[in-house]
């Protein structure tokens, strides 16, 4: 769980997931920022991440997030959606496009958020 659980949480500390895209796009700003901290502070603890990060999957993105922002936002809830163990977690390897667009879902949350 720590090499996504870092990039989770470096997108909390930057500024901290339906699968396949089926999260809302509409979402406010305000219950956005609300999931990405329930997010952040989920910790280490694994039931407690993998339910935060499926409540930021049924609260979606705001409708201003760009393409490569959508992406990263996509790519976290589906490893995390799909992970039954943190060891699933420590086994994913965040690199080339699915890096840039976690990257860009970071500074999209700093932006928001902060």
């Amino acid at each position: 769980m720590r090499r996504l659980a870092l990039v989770g949480a470096s997108l909390v500390l930057v500024g901290g997931l339906a699968a396949c895209g089926g999260s809302p796009d509409d979402a406010s700003k305000d219950d956005f920022c609300k999931a990405m901290d329930k997010v952040g502070k989920a910790g280490d603890d694994f039931d407690k991440y993998k339910d935060a990060v499926d409540e930021l999957s049924d609260t979606g993105t705001p409708e201003n997030i760009d393409d490569d922002a959508r992406d990263g936002f996509e790519f976290l809830v589906d490893e995390v959606g799909d992970a039954d163990s943190e060891k699933d977690l420590d086994d994913v390897d965040v690199k080339g496009d699915d890096k840039k667009a976690t990257e860009a879902f970071g500074k999209y949350y700093a932006k928001e958020c902060q």
